[in-house]
Protein backbone atom coordinates (compact mmCIF):
# COMPACT_ATOMS: atom_id res chain seq x y z
CA UNK A 1 0.00 0.00 0.00
CA UNK A 2 2.44 2.23 1.17
CA UNK A 3 4.29 1.71 -2.52
CA UNK A 4 1.34 2.61 -4.40
CA UNK A 5 0.74 6.36 -2.57
CA UNK A 6 4.21 7.08 -3.17
CA UNK A 7 3.57 5.84 -6.72
CA UNK A 8 0.42 8.42 -6.83
CA UNK A 9 2.40 11.19 -4.83
CA UNK A 10 4.89 10.96 -7.66
CA UNK A 11 2.41 11.26 -10.87
CA UNK A 12 0.60 13.77 -8.50
CA UNK A 13 3.55 15.42 -8.41
CA UNK A 14 4.54 15.02 -12.57
CA UNK A 15 1.27 15.88 -13.44
CA UNK A 16 1.37 19.22 -12.19
CA UNK A 17 4.73 20.16 -13.07
CA UNK A 18 3.95 19.03 -16.70
CA UNK A 19 1.13 20.84 -17.09
CA UNK A 20 2.51 23.82 -15.98
CA UNK A 21 5.31 23.67 -17.99
CA UNK A 22 3.06 22.14 -20.91
CA UNK A 23 0.08 24.27 -20.64
CA UNK A 24 -0.31 26.33 -24.30
CA UNK A 25 -1.37 29.86 -23.80
CA UNK A 26 -3.12 31.78 -25.58
CA UNK A 27 -4.31 35.04 -26.34
CA UNK A 28 -7.84 36.35 -24.76
CA UNK A 29 -8.39 38.93 -27.72
CA UNK A 30 -7.83 36.00 -30.16
CA UNK A 31 -9.24 33.13 -28.48
CA UNK A 32 -12.32 35.41 -28.30
CA UNK A 33 -12.34 35.98 -31.78
CA UNK A 34 -12.27 32.22 -32.65
CA UNK A 35 -14.82 31.47 -30.70
CA UNK A 36 -17.10 34.17 -31.66
CA UNK A 37 -16.99 32.80 -35.25
CA UNK A 38 -18.39 29.98 -34.80
CA UNK A 39 -21.93 31.62 -33.40
CA UNK A 40 -24.62 31.58 -35.93
CA UNK A 41 -26.67 33.88 -34.46
CA UNK A 42 -24.13 36.68 -35.17
CA UNK A 43 -24.39 35.64 -38.72
CA UNK A 44 -28.06 35.74 -39.11
CA UNK A 45 -28.36 39.06 -37.45
CA UNK A 46 -25.82 40.51 -39.97
CA UNK A 47 -28.21 39.57 -42.47
CA UNK A 48 -31.27 41.03 -40.58
CA UNK A 49 -29.20 43.97 -40.39
CA UNK A 50 -28.45 44.15 -44.04
CA UNK A 51 -32.51 43.68 -44.92
CA UNK A 52 -32.83 46.70 -42.48
CA UNK A 53 -30.65 48.94 -44.89
CA UNK A 54 -32.08 47.76 -47.63
CA UNK A 55 -35.35 48.85 -46.56
CA UNK A 56 -34.61 52.56 -45.43
CA UNK A 57 -32.47 52.73 -49.42
CA UNK A 58 -36.10 51.47 -50.97
CA UNK A 59 -37.87 53.99 -48.69
CA UNK A 60 -35.73 56.83 -49.14
CA UNK A 61 -35.89 56.16 -52.91
CA UNK A 62 -39.78 56.22 -52.80
CA UNK A 63 -40.07 59.47 -51.37
CA UNK A 64 -37.69 60.89 -53.75
CA UNK A 65 -38.81 61.77 -57.72
CA UNK A 66 -40.01 59.27 -59.71
CA UNK A 67 -40.99 59.02 -63.28
CA UNK A 68 -42.31 56.17 -66.08
CA UNK A 69 -42.99 56.38 -69.35
CA UNK A 70 -44.90 54.08 -71.40
CA UNK A 71 -45.92 53.47 -74.97
CA UNK A 72 -49.42 52.61 -74.48
CA UNK A 73 -51.50 50.66 -76.39
CA UNK A 74 -50.34 50.68 -79.86
CA UNK A 75 -51.76 49.15 -82.72
CA UNK A 76 -50.90 48.99 -86.51
CA UNK A 77 -53.30 47.65 -89.37
CA UNK A 78 -52.04 47.39 -93.34
CA UNK A 79 -53.49 46.30 -96.03
CA UNK A 80 -54.75 46.84 -99.64
CA UNK A 81 -56.24 49.98 -98.75
CA UNK A 82 -54.05 51.72 -96.62
CA UNK A 83 -52.46 51.75 -93.45
CA UNK A 84 -53.63 52.20 -89.94
CA UNK A 85 -51.88 53.60 -86.83
CA UNK A 86 -52.59 54.51 -83.07
CA UNK A 87 -50.72 54.51 -80.11
CA UNK A 88 -51.51 55.82 -76.65
CA UNK A 89 -47.83 57.09 -74.88
CA UNK A 90 -48.45 58.50 -71.25
CA UNK A 91 -45.69 60.23 -68.84
CA UNK A 92 -46.10 60.01 -65.06
CA UNK A 93 -43.84 61.91 -63.03
CA UNK A 94 -44.28 62.28 -59.09
CA UNK A 95 -42.95 64.46 -56.38
CA UNK A 96 -44.00 63.25 -52.94
CA UNK A 97 -41.54 66.18 -51.32
CA UNK A 98 -43.12 68.78 -53.00
CA UNK A 99 -46.65 68.08 -51.52
CA UNK A 100 -47.10 65.26 -53.50
CA UNK A 101 -47.80 66.87 -56.45
CA UNK A 102 -48.42 64.24 -59.59
CA UNK A 103 -48.01 65.41 -63.56
CA UNK A 104 -49.41 63.23 -65.52
CA UNK A 105 -49.17 63.65 -70.04
CA UNK A 106 -51.22 61.12 -71.87
CA UNK A 107 -51.18 61.94 -75.81
CA UNK A 108 -53.52 59.37 -77.37
CA UNK A 109 -52.85 59.66 -82.07
CA UNK A 110 -53.52 57.63 -84.38
CA UNK A 111 -52.92 58.05 -88.14
CA UNK A 112 -54.27 56.78 -91.57
CA UNK A 113 -53.02 56.47 -95.01
CA UNK A 114 -55.47 55.77 -97.73
CA UNK A 115 -53.23 54.78 -100.93
CA UNK A 116 -55.41 55.50 -102.89
CA UNK A 117 -56.32 58.85 -103.00
CA UNK A 118 -52.48 59.58 -101.30
CA UNK A 119 -54.26 61.08 -98.42
CA UNK A 120 -52.74 60.94 -94.60
CA UNK A 121 -54.97 61.85 -91.93
CA UNK A 122 -53.67 62.77 -88.18
CA UNK A 123 -55.78 62.74 -84.99
CA UNK A 124 -55.39 63.40 -81.25
CA UNK A 125 -58.62 62.13 -79.24
CA UNK A 126 -58.22 63.00 -74.93
CA UNK A 127 -54.60 63.81 -75.09
CA UNK A 128 -53.66 65.92 -71.93
CA UNK A 129 -52.10 67.46 -68.68
CA UNK A 130 -53.56 66.87 -65.16
CA UNK A 131 -51.18 68.03 -62.20
CA UNK A 132 -52.73 66.76 -58.49
CA UNK A 133 -51.17 68.37 -54.87
CA UNK A 134 -52.07 67.81 -51.53
CA UNK A 135 -51.87 71.71 -50.27
CA UNK A 136 -52.92 70.48 -46.72
CA UNK A 137 -52.29 66.95 -45.77
CA UNK A 138 -49.72 64.81 -43.64
CA UNK A 139 -48.04 63.49 -46.62
CA UNK A 140 -45.33 64.64 -46.04
CA UNK A 141 -44.42 64.26 -42.39
CA UNK A 142 -45.79 60.65 -43.29
CA UNK A 143 -43.01 60.19 -45.61
CA UNK A 144 -40.48 61.79 -42.95
CA UNK A 145 -41.86 59.66 -40.49
CA UNK A 146 -41.45 56.55 -42.25
CA UNK A 147 -38.05 57.75 -43.18
CA UNK A 148 -37.42 58.36 -39.04
CA UNK A 149 -38.80 54.38 -38.38
CA UNK A 150 -37.05 52.71 -41.23
CA UNK A 151 -33.48 54.53 -39.50
CA UNK A 152 -34.55 53.38 -35.85
CA UNK A 153 -35.02 49.54 -37.41
CA UNK A 154 -31.38 50.01 -38.85
CA UNK A 155 -30.06 51.78 -35.20
CA UNK A 156 -31.58 48.61 -33.47
CA UNK A 157 -30.63 46.03 -35.68
CA UNK A 158 -26.82 47.48 -35.00
CA UNK A 159 -27.72 47.12 -31.20
CA UNK A 160 -28.97 43.75 -32.08
CA UNK A 161 -25.62 42.66 -32.87
CA UNK A 162 -23.85 44.62 -30.00
CA UNK A 163 -25.52 43.00 -27.42
CA UNK A 164 -25.41 39.77 -29.69
CA UNK A 165 -21.41 40.46 -29.32
CA UNK A 166 -21.46 41.30 -25.09
CA UNK A 167 -23.51 37.46 -24.41
CA UNK A 168 -20.89 35.39 -26.83
CA UNK A 169 -18.28 37.08 -25.21
CA UNK A 170 -20.40 36.32 -21.49
CA UNK A 171 -20.88 32.74 -22.61
CA UNK A 172 -16.84 32.78 -23.27
CA UNK A 173 -16.40 33.67 -20.12
CA UNK A 174 -18.32 31.78 -18.19
CA UNK A 175 -17.00 28.57 -20.03
CA UNK A 176 -13.41 29.59 -19.16
CA UNK A 177 -14.61 29.91 -15.42
CA UNK A 178 -16.17 26.63 -15.27
CA UNK A 179 -12.94 25.40 -16.88
CA UNK A 180 -10.89 27.20 -14.15
CA UNK A 181 -13.84 26.40 -10.95
CA UNK A 182 -12.71 23.03 -12.19
CA UNK A 183 -8.89 22.94 -12.24
CA UNK A 184 -9.30 25.02 -8.60
CA UNK A 185 -11.41 21.57 -8.02
CA UNK A 186 -8.65 19.25 -9.41
CA UNK A 187 -6.37 21.03 -6.68
CA UNK A 188 -8.40 20.73 -3.82
CA UNK A 189 -9.25 17.14 -4.62
CA UNK A 190 -5.31 16.94 -4.55
CA UNK A 191 -4.68 18.49 -1.60
CA UNK A 192 -7.61 16.26 -0.31
CA UNK A 193 -5.88 13.19 -1.50
CA UNK A 194 -1.93 14.11 0.07
CA UNK A 195 -4.11 15.09 3.80
CA UNK A 196 -5.36 11.34 3.46
CA UNK A 197 -1.77 10.29 2.35
CA UNK A 198 -0.21 12.09 5.78
CA UNK A 199 -2.86 10.43 8.02
CA UNK A 200 -1.79 7.17 6.71
CA UNK A 201 2.01 7.64 6.78
CA UNK A 202 1.55 8.67 10.36
CA UNK A 203 -0.31 5.59 11.32
CA UNK A 204 2.32 3.27 9.91
CA UNK A 205 5.29 5.33 11.42
CA UNK A 206 3.39 4.95 14.79
CA UNK A 207 3.49 1.13 14.13
CA UNK A 208 -0.31 0.60 13.26
CA UNK A 209 -0.92 -2.78 11.52
CA UNK A 210 -2.67 -2.52 8.04
CA UNK A 211 -5.26 -5.00 9.53
CA UNK A 212 -5.98 -2.85 12.48
CA UNK A 213 -9.39 -0.57 12.22
CA UNK A 214 -7.86 2.56 12.57
CA UNK A 215 -5.19 1.88 9.41
CA UNK A 216 -8.44 0.73 7.55
CA UNK A 217 -10.89 3.29 7.84
CA UNK A 218 -7.04 5.80 7.36
CA UNK A 219 -6.53 3.68 3.75
CA UNK A 220 -10.42 4.09 2.66
CA UNK A 221 -10.18 7.49 2.93
CA UNK A 222 -7.58 7.94 1.27
CA UNK A 223 -9.05 5.79 -1.43
CA UNK A 224 -11.86 7.61 -1.82
CA UNK A 225 -10.00 11.42 -2.23
CA UNK A 226 -7.68 9.77 -4.59
CA UNK A 227 -11.34 8.93 -6.64
CA UNK A 228 -12.61 12.08 -6.08
CA UNK A 229 -9.10 13.37 -7.39
CA UNK A 230 -9.52 11.29 -10.54
CA UNK A 231 -13.30 12.46 -11.02
CA UNK A 232 -11.85 15.92 -10.74
CA UNK A 233 -9.16 15.68 -13.39
CA UNK A 234 -11.29 14.05 -15.94
CA UNK A 235 -14.48 16.94 -15.40
CA UNK A 236 -11.77 19.27 -16.05
CA UNK A 237 -10.76 17.39 -19.00
CA UNK A 238 -13.85 16.89 -20.33
CA UNK A 239 -15.08 20.58 -20.17
CA UNK A 240 -11.78 21.86 -21.46
CA UNK A 241 -11.82 19.52 -24.80
CA UNK A 242 -15.60 20.89 -25.24
CA UNK A 243 -14.31 24.77 -24.91
CA UNK A 244 -11.14 24.03 -27.30
CA UNK A 245 -14.33 22.47 -30.24
CA UNK A 246 -15.85 25.85 -29.77
CA UNK A 247 -12.81 27.95 -30.11
CA UNK A 248 -11.83 26.13 -32.90
CA UNK A 249 -8.49 25.47 -31.17
CA UNK A 250 -6.81 21.72 -31.01
CA UNK A 251 -7.72 19.83 -28.02
CA UNK A 252 -5.50 19.85 -25.60
CA UNK A 253 -5.30 18.24 -21.75
CA UNK A 254 -4.50 22.14 -20.21
CA UNK A 255 -3.79 25.39 -21.67
CA UNK A 256 -3.80 29.50 -20.34
CA UNK A 257 -5.39 32.60 -21.05
CA UNK A 258 -3.95 35.68 -20.26
CA UNK A 259 -7.05 37.38 -18.66
CA UNK A 260 -6.53 41.13 -18.84
CA UNK A 261 -7.21 42.53 -15.47
CA UNK A 262 -9.96 45.26 -16.08
CA UNK A 263 -11.31 48.12 -13.65
CA UNK A 264 -14.52 47.59 -12.66
CA UNK A 265 -16.57 49.83 -14.11
CA UNK A 266 -19.20 52.20 -12.29
CA UNK A 267 -22.81 52.53 -13.13
CA UNK A 268 -22.55 56.19 -12.60
CA UNK A 269 -19.98 56.67 -15.77
CA UNK A 270 -22.81 55.78 -18.29
CA UNK A 271 -25.31 59.05 -18.99
CA UNK A 272 -28.71 57.54 -17.48
CA UNK A 273 -30.61 58.65 -20.62
CA UNK A 274 -28.72 55.97 -22.44
CA UNK A 275 -30.38 53.39 -20.04
CA UNK A 276 -31.53 51.03 -22.30
CA UNK A 277 -35.41 50.80 -21.07
CA UNK A 278 -35.18 54.76 -20.65
CA UNK A 279 -34.31 55.56 -24.20
CA UNK A 280 -36.57 52.97 -25.46
CA UNK A 281 -39.74 54.67 -23.22
CA UNK A 282 -38.08 57.91 -24.82
CA UNK A 283 -38.07 57.06 -28.19
CA UNK A 284 -41.55 55.70 -28.13
CA UNK A 285 -42.71 58.58 -26.80
CA UNK A 286 -41.35 60.93 -29.18
CA UNK A 287 -42.33 58.92 -32.31
CA UNK A 288 -45.97 58.30 -31.26
CA UNK A 289 -46.21 61.93 -30.33
CA UNK A 290 -45.17 62.45 -33.65
CA UNK A 291 -47.46 60.16 -35.42
CA UNK A 292 -50.24 62.17 -33.23
CA UNK A 293 -49.08 64.89 -33.93
CA UNK A 294 -49.06 64.63 -38.30
CA UNK A 295 -52.55 63.27 -38.26
CA UNK A 296 -54.52 66.06 -39.07
CA UNK A 297 -58.56 66.52 -39.25
CA UNK A 298 -58.19 68.88 -42.28
CA UNK A 299 -57.13 67.92 -45.77
CA UNK A 300 -57.11 70.44 -48.72
CA UNK A 301 -56.00 68.78 -52.20
CA UNK A 302 -56.35 70.49 -55.81
CA UNK A 303 -55.98 69.02 -59.39
CA UNK A 304 -55.56 71.01 -62.69
CA UNK A 305 -55.37 69.82 -66.15
CA UNK A 306 -55.82 70.23 -69.71
CA UNK A 307 -57.01 68.20 -72.26
CA UNK A 308 -57.18 68.25 -76.07
CA UNK A 309 -58.65 67.14 -79.61
CA UNK A 310 -56.69 67.81 -82.48
CA UNK A 311 -57.13 66.23 -86.29
CA UNK A 312 -56.04 67.06 -90.01
CA UNK A 313 -56.86 65.49 -93.19
CA UNK A 314 -54.87 65.92 -96.53
CA UNK A 315 -55.09 64.74 -100.27
CA UNK A 316 -52.51 65.05 -102.87
CA UNK A 317 -49.17 63.70 -102.92
CA UNK A 318 -48.80 63.72 -98.97
CA UNK A 319 -50.08 67.38 -98.70
CA UNK A 320 -52.78 68.23 -96.27
CA UNK A 321 -55.43 70.82 -96.25
CA UNK A 322 -55.10 73.29 -93.65
CA UNK A 323 -59.66 73.77 -94.38
CA UNK A 324 -59.15 69.84 -92.74
CA UNK A 325 -58.08 70.84 -89.30
CA UNK A 326 -59.61 71.21 -86.00
CA UNK A 327 -58.87 71.90 -82.49
CA UNK A 328 -61.07 71.76 -79.05
CA UNK A 329 -59.86 71.56 -75.19
CA UNK A 330 -61.00 71.37 -71.85
CA UNK A 331 -59.67 72.94 -69.12
CA UNK A 332 -60.11 71.86 -65.75
CA UNK A 333 -59.71 72.41 -61.77
CA UNK A 334 -60.93 71.53 -59.03
CA UNK A 335 -60.39 71.22 -54.94
CA UNK A 336 -61.20 68.73 -52.36
CA UNK A 337 -61.80 69.69 -48.64
CA UNK A 338 -61.74 67.12 -45.86
CA UNK A 339 -62.72 68.22 -42.01
CA UNK A 340 -64.14 65.91 -39.29
CA UNK A 341 -67.09 64.52 -40.83
CA UNK A 342 -67.87 66.51 -43.73
CA UNK A 343 -66.18 66.50 -47.34
CA UNK A 344 -66.48 68.91 -50.13
CA UNK A 345 -65.22 69.26 -53.69
CA UNK A 346 -65.90 71.63 -56.53
CA UNK A 347 -64.65 71.70 -59.99
CA UNK A 348 -64.88 73.89 -63.50
CA UNK A 349 -64.69 72.77 -67.09
CA UNK A 350 -63.79 75.48 -69.24
CA UNK A 351 -64.09 74.74 -73.58
CA UNK A 352 -62.43 76.23 -75.95
CA UNK A 353 -62.84 75.87 -79.45
CA UNK A 354 -65.79 73.66 -79.18
CA UNK A 355 -69.31 73.90 -79.89
CA UNK A 356 -71.17 71.03 -78.19
CA UNK A 357 -69.59 71.67 -74.85
CA UNK A 358 -70.71 74.59 -72.24
CA UNK A 359 -68.52 75.77 -69.12
CA UNK A 360 -69.40 73.86 -66.19
CA UNK A 361 -69.49 74.39 -62.58
CA UNK A 362 -70.32 71.15 -60.64
CA UNK A 363 -69.65 70.51 -56.83
CA UNK A 364 -70.53 67.95 -54.23
CA UNK A 365 -71.30 67.65 -50.18
CA UNK A 366 -70.52 64.62 -48.58
CA UNK A 367 -72.14 64.44 -44.58
CA UNK A 368 -70.57 61.21 -42.46
CA UNK A 369 -72.18 61.22 -39.05
CA UNK A 370 -70.00 58.02 -37.88
CA UNK A 371 -66.44 59.67 -38.60
CA UNK A 372 -67.23 62.17 -35.69
CA UNK A 373 -68.42 58.98 -32.94
CA UNK A 374 -64.92 57.64 -34.35
CA UNK A 375 -63.23 60.88 -34.19
CA UNK A 376 -64.28 60.41 -30.37
CA UNK A 377 -62.72 56.75 -29.86
CA UNK A 378 -59.44 58.11 -31.38
CA UNK A 379 -59.16 60.80 -29.42
CA UNK A 380 -59.79 58.46 -26.21
CA UNK A 381 -57.52 55.82 -27.63
CA UNK A 382 -54.88 58.38 -27.40
CA UNK A 383 -55.52 59.15 -23.98
CA UNK A 384 -54.73 55.58 -23.34
CA UNK A 385 -52.16 55.63 -25.34
CA UNK A 386 -50.56 58.67 -23.27
CA UNK A 387 -50.71 57.15 -19.84
CA UNK A 388 -49.07 53.57 -20.67
CA UNK A 389 -45.90 56.02 -22.56
CA UNK A 390 -46.04 57.60 -18.67
CA UNK A 391 -46.13 53.92 -17.14
CA UNK A 392 -43.46 52.76 -19.45
CA UNK A 393 -40.95 55.98 -18.92
CA UNK A 394 -41.64 55.28 -14.94
CA UNK A 395 -40.93 51.82 -14.94
CA UNK A 396 -38.14 52.46 -16.71
CA UNK A 397 -36.50 55.28 -13.84
CA UNK A 398 -37.66 52.38 -11.39
CA UNK A 399 -35.41 49.65 -13.09
CA UNK A 400 -32.63 52.55 -13.56
CA UNK A 401 -32.94 52.74 -9.75
CA UNK A 402 -32.78 49.42 -8.88
CA UNK A 403 -29.85 48.54 -11.19
CA UNK A 404 -27.87 51.88 -9.75
CA UNK A 405 -28.32 50.38 -6.03
CA UNK A 406 -27.86 46.78 -7.62
CA UNK A 407 -24.81 47.10 -9.70
CA UNK A 408 -22.92 49.61 -6.95
CA UNK A 409 -23.21 46.67 -3.96
CA UNK A 410 -21.97 43.71 -6.74
CA UNK A 411 -19.19 46.19 -7.48
CA UNK A 412 -18.20 46.76 -3.64
CA UNK A 413 -18.44 42.75 -3.48
CA UNK A 414 -16.29 41.82 -6.27
CA UNK A 415 -13.85 44.47 -5.10
CA UNK A 416 -13.61 43.21 -1.92
CA UNK A 417 -13.17 39.93 -3.03
CA UNK A 418 -10.40 40.20 -6.05
CA UNK A 419 -8.76 42.24 -3.09
CA UNK A 420 -8.77 39.43 -0.31
CA UNK A 421 -7.73 36.56 -3.17
CA UNK A 422 -4.59 38.91 -4.56
CA UNK A 423 -3.52 39.37 -0.90
CA UNK A 424 -3.89 35.69 -0.43
CA UNK A 425 -1.72 34.48 -3.70
CA UNK A 426 0.68 36.66 -2.60
CA UNK A 427 0.69 35.13 0.90
CA UNK A 428 1.00 31.76 -0.68
CA UNK A 429 3.80 33.22 -3.24
CA UNK A 430 5.99 34.21 -0.43
CA UNK A 431 5.28 30.42 1.82
CA UNK A 432 6.00 28.59 -1.45
CA UNK A 433 8.65 30.59 -2.00
CA UNK A 434 10.59 29.58 1.69
CA UNK A 435 9.02 25.69 1.46
CA UNK A 436 10.67 25.51 -2.20
CA UNK A 437 14.01 26.77 -0.13
CA UNK A 438 13.09 24.00 2.85
CA UNK A 439 12.81 21.27 0.14
CA UNK A 440 15.50 21.68 -1.24
CA UNK A 441 17.67 21.66 1.62
CA UNK A 442 15.50 18.51 2.39
CA UNK A 443 14.16 20.17 5.61
CA UNK A 444 10.63 19.08 4.27
CA UNK A 445 9.42 16.30 2.28
CA UNK A 446 7.71 15.91 -1.11
CA UNK A 447 4.34 15.52 0.24
CA UNK A 448 4.55 18.82 1.99
CA UNK A 449 6.55 20.96 -0.96
CA UNK A 450 3.15 19.50 -2.76
CA UNK A 451 0.93 21.10 -0.51
CA UNK A 452 1.85 24.44 -0.50
CA UNK A 453 2.68 24.51 -4.37
CA UNK A 454 -1.56 23.13 -4.33
CA UNK A 455 -2.51 26.30 -2.24
CA UNK A 456 -0.41 28.67 -4.43
CA UNK A 457 -1.91 27.19 -7.64
CA UNK A 458 -5.52 26.96 -5.46
CA UNK A 459 -4.95 30.96 -4.89
CA UNK A 460 -4.23 31.83 -8.21
CA UNK A 461 -6.60 30.33 -10.35
CA UNK A 462 -9.11 32.05 -7.29
CA UNK A 463 -7.38 35.30 -8.54
CA UNK A 464 -7.93 34.54 -12.08
CA UNK A 465 -11.25 33.99 -11.79
CA UNK A 466 -12.35 37.14 -9.93
CA UNK A 467 -10.65 38.78 -13.23
CA UNK A 468 -13.22 36.71 -15.28
CA UNK A 469 -15.83 37.95 -12.75
CA UNK A 470 -15.23 41.52 -13.28
CA UNK A 471 -14.98 41.53 -16.97
CA UNK A 472 -18.66 39.93 -16.77
CA UNK A 473 -19.44 42.33 -14.49
CA UNK A 474 -18.25 45.40 -16.42
CA UNK A 475 -20.25 43.38 -19.74
CA UNK A 476 -23.23 43.04 -17.92
CA UNK A 477 -23.35 46.58 -17.05
CA UNK A 478 -22.63 47.69 -20.72
CA UNK A 479 -25.33 45.77 -21.79
CA UNK A 480 -27.76 47.68 -19.61
CA UNK A 481 -26.82 51.18 -22.00
CA UNK A 482 -27.34 51.76 -25.47
CA UNK A 483 -24.62 52.78 -27.64
CA UNK A 484 -21.84 51.84 -25.27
Amino acid sequence: MKKNVIYALIFIFLFSAWTNVCAENFSYAQLLKSYSESDLQLEELSVSLSQAELNLHKELLDSDMSWSVSSGSSSLGVDDTGIDFSTSPTLNLKFPSASNTTVKVTSPMSVSSVFSTETTNFSLNGAGVSVSSDFISSKDETTELSIEKKERSVLEAERKIASREISVEKAFLNELKTIYNNKLSVYEAEQSMLSAQTSLDTLVAQGYDKTSLKYRKAEMSYKSAEHKYDQAVNSYKTQLSVFCVKAGISVTDDFSVDIPDVKLANISDYPKEKYTEIESADWSSYINTKDRDISSDFTLSSNEGVSFSAGSGGSGAGSSSRSGNNFSATISAGITAKKDDLSFSAGVDIPINSSTKKPSLSFSITWTPSNKEAATIDDMTITNDLMKEAFAKQNAESSYDNAVSQYNAKRDSLTWEYNMNVEELKMYEEYLDDIEKWYKQGLVNRSEYQQAKNSYEDSYYAVVVSKIDKLIYNLDLKSLFVNY
